[in-house]
C-alpha cells in the first residue's frame, strides 16, 4: 500500500486536507451546534446519477411507483438544478458533487487535460486523465493501472464526516471507478478504507490507493457475481406497454450501431467476446443488472459495516452509470433509456425500504443529482426539423491542420497566438465559441458561456475536448499544435455531437447543465422549491443536515430544505 502521507509527491494534498479540517472547525453553523444529536440522520447518502438531464423526471413522472415516486411525493425536488460549470463532463461533475466546489477549486477540470503552454519538440504531448493512477495498481493486479482521487486538490464529503468523528464510515461505490471521485483521502488504516467499483474481471475491486487486501464480505459478495449478475446476457424491455409512449420508437437506425437498435438486446450480438470475457464486458457495458448489482452491495455495505446503526455518523455514496452507457449510444428519449430509468426507480424504492428497517425510516437522508445532461441525437433532431450538426474527425482534423498552419506560418510573439487560434476556430460552423486564457482571466467579460467555463479553467489543466480526432486518439495524444497547448478551449455550436457517440455532452449549453436535484429524509421538508440550485449545494447542505463542518472555502452554499 502506497500512501500519500508517506510518498512526497502527494504531500501537499495530505498538508492541504488537514488545514481544510481545521477550517472546518470554525466553520461550523451555530445552529448545528446547538442540534440534538437523535435529530440527525445517522447515514447520509449521496447518489450521483451520470448523464440524468432535468427533463427525465417530469417527462416520466406518470411511471414511477418506486424511490422516484417516493422522493418526488415526500421529497424536495429542485426542478432547476443547474450545473455551473462547462465543460459539463462526467468526473468533474461528480467531483463538484462529493465536494461542493467547482472544478477550478476542486481541481479535476475535465475527463482528461494537457498543461496550457506545455512546450517541447515531441510531436504529441500525453495527456492526464485525472483519476488514472499509475502508481497504485488495481489491488490483486501487480502491474495493472489502478485509479485514485489523488489529483482531487481538497477534501470531500467522505473527508468531513470522517474528520468530524473518528469513528464515522464512508463508503463509495460505483460500477466504474467514478467512486474514486467520492471516496476522499485514504486512512492509514486500510482497513477503514472502503472504494470499490466493478473491474473487467466482473468482480467489484479497489487499488492499493486505498486497501492492503479485499475484506472478506467482499469476497464473498463477488463469489455470487455469476448466478446473480454476470450470466444475464439478455436486456429486456420492462417497461409497461402503456408508458412506451413517453419515449419514442424503438427500431431506428441512428440509434448505436444502427444494427442492434431494438429490444431485446443480446450479448453476444454485440461482442464477439465468449465466455467469461463477454459476461464480464457485457455487466460493464450495457447490462441492466449493473445497477442490481450496485445497490445489492449497497445493501450488503449497510449491513456488513452497520452504516447508520452505530452511535457516528455514516457516509455512503453510489455513482450510476448505466445512464450514460445508454445515453450515449442510445440517447436520450430512446427506449433503452426509459427502461434504464425505469428499472433504477424500481431499485432505489426497493434500497429506500432496505434503509426503512436496517437503520430506520426518519434515520436517513438521501440526496439524488447528476454530473451532467446531454443533447439530443443529431439524426433525430434534424429529421424533426430542428438545429443540430454531426462533426465527423475528419472536420476536427482539417480545422486542427488549419491551425497548425497559422502556428507554424506565425512570426509575431507568442502571447498573441492564443486569439489568433481562437479567431480561426471561431470561423468553423461547427464552433460556437473559443476561448482564450485571457477571456477566463477578464473579468470585465460577462458572457454566461465563458462565466460557466471560468468556474472550471485552470491554464495548467486544459482540456482536449472535443476537438478529438482518430489520430490524436480521442484527445489523449493531441499534436504540440493542438489549441489546448496555447490555453485555448472550444464550445461547439449549439445540439452538436461528435463522432464518439451517438449523443455527445460536454459543453456550455443549458442541456448539458440542467438537472434533477432531490433530498428525502431526515431533516428535509416536502416541496418544489422555484429558487435554482446548483450541484455544488448538495455536499453542504448534506453536511449541514448530519451535523458535520466543513470548509468555509468551498463554493457551494446551504440550501434551505425546511
Amino acid at each position: 500500500m502506497r500512501l500519500p502521507t508517506f510518498k512526497a509527491p502527494y504531500l501537499p494534498h495530505m498538508v492541504l486536507f488537514i488545514s481544510l479540517c481545521a477550517i472546518s472547525l470554525v466553520s461550523l453553523n451555530s445552529g448545528l451546534a446547538s442540534a440534538e444529536e437523535s435529530d440527525k440522520p445517522k447515514l447520509t447518502i449521496l447518489i450521483g446519477v451520470d448523464q440524468f438531464r432535468a427533463s427525465y423526471l417530469p417527462d416520466y413522472n406518470q411511471m414511477f411507483t418506486g424511490g422516484f415516486r417516493r422522493m418526488i411525493d415526500q421529497g424536495l425536488w429542485y426542478k432547476k438544478g443547474i450545473v455551473d460549470h462547462a465543460p459539463a463532463e462526467s468526473l468533474p461533475g461528480h467531483t463538484t458533487l462529493s465536494t461542493g466546489s467547482n472544478p477550478k477549486r476542486h481541481g479535476i477540470t475535465s475527463n482528461s487535460w494537457i498543461a496550457g503552454s506545455a512546450t517541447g519538440e515531441d510531436e504529441q504531448i500525453k495527456a492526464t486523465v485525472p483519476h488514472v493512477d499509475y502508481d497504485n495498481p488495481i489491488l490483486g493486479s501487480a502491474g495493472s493501472i489502478g485509479y485514485s482521487g489523488h489529483n482531487i486538490d481538497i477534501s470531500t464529503i467522505a473527508d468531513w464526516f470522517r474528520a468530524a468523528d473518528p469513528n464515522a464510515k464512508a463508503v463509495a461505490l460505483s460500477v466504474t471507478p467514478l467512486a474514486v471521485m467520492y471516496g476522499g483521502r485514504p486512512l492509514p488504516t486500510t482497513s477503514e478504507n472502503h472504494v470499490y467499483w466493478l473491474g473487467g474481471n466482473g468482480r467489484f475491486e479497489t487499488s492499493t490507493y486505498y486497501r492492503d487486501e479485499y475484506p472478506g464480505w467482499l469476497d464473498a459478495f463477488n463469489q455470487e457475481m455469476a448466478g446473480k449478475y454476470l450470466d444475464k446476457l439478455v436486456w429486456e424491455d420492462t417497461v409497461p406497454v402503456k408508458f412506451h409512449e413517453l419515449a419514442r420508437e424503438d427500431d431506428v437506425p441512428y440509434e448505436h450501431n444502427g444494427i442492434h437498435t431494438a429490444f431485446p438486446h443480446r450479448a453476444d450480438d454485440e461482442s464477439d467476446r465468449t465466455g467469461d470475457s463477454l459476461k464480464n464486458w457485457w455487466l460493464g457495458r450495457f447490462s441492466p443488472y449493473q445497477n442490481n448489482a450496485l445497490f445489492d452491495l449497497a445493501k450488503e455495505s449497510v449491513s456488513q459495516l452497520k452504516l447508520g446503526q452505530r452511535q457516528s455518523a455514516d457516509f455512503l455514496s453510489l455513482a450510476i452509470k448505466l445512464t450514460d452507457r445508454v445515453g450515449h449510444d442510445y440517447g436520450p428519449n430512446s427506449r433503452e433509456q426509459l427502461d434504464v430509468i425505469h428499472r433504477l426507480d424500481i431499485l432505489l424504492g426497493d434500497f429506500m425500504t432496505f434503509l426503512d428497517t436496517a437503520v430506520g425510516e426518519g434515520n436517513y437522508v438521501i440526496a439524488l443529482s447528476a454530473d451532467h445532461g446531454a443533447p439530443n441525437i443529431t439524426e433525430y433532431e434534424q429529421a424533426n426539423g430542428r438545429q443540430s450538426v454531426r462533426v465527423t474527425s475528419s472536420d476536427i482534423e482539417n480545422s486542427l491542420s488549419t491551425v497548425e498552419n497559422l502556428i507554424r506560418n506565425y512570426q509575431g510573439p507568442r502571447h498573441d497566438l492564443p486569439g489568433l487560434i481562437a479567431a480561426q476556430l471561431e470561423r468553423e460552423p461547427f464552433v460556437y465559441k473559443a476561448m482564450t486564457s485571457a477571456d477566463m482571466q477578464d473579468p470585465s467579460i460577462e458572457d454566461p458561456t465563458i462565466l460557466a467555463y471560468r468556474n472550471a479553467y485552470r491554464a495548467d489543466r486544459v482540456r482536449t475536448y472535443p476537438l478529438w480526432t482518430q489520430a490524436n486518439m480521442y484527445g489523449q495524444r493531441p499534436s504540440r499544435y493542438h489549441p489546448s497547448v496555447f490555453g485555448v478551449t472550444v464550445d461547439f455550436a449549439y445540439q452538436a455531437n461528435i463522432w464518439t457517440a451517438r449523443s455527445t455532452h460536454g459543453g456550455a449549453h443549458m442541456y448539458d447543465r440542467e438537472v434533477p436535484i432531490l433530498f428525502y429524509g431526515n431533516g428535509v421538508a416536502h416541496g418544489t422549491p422555484a429558487a435554482t440550485a446548483y450541484t455544488r449545494d448538495i455536499a453542504p447542505t448534506l453536511a449541514k443536515i448530519s451535523g458535520v463542518v466543513f470548509p468555509n472555502t468551498i463554493d457551494g452554499r446551504v440550501l434551505d430544505l425546511r
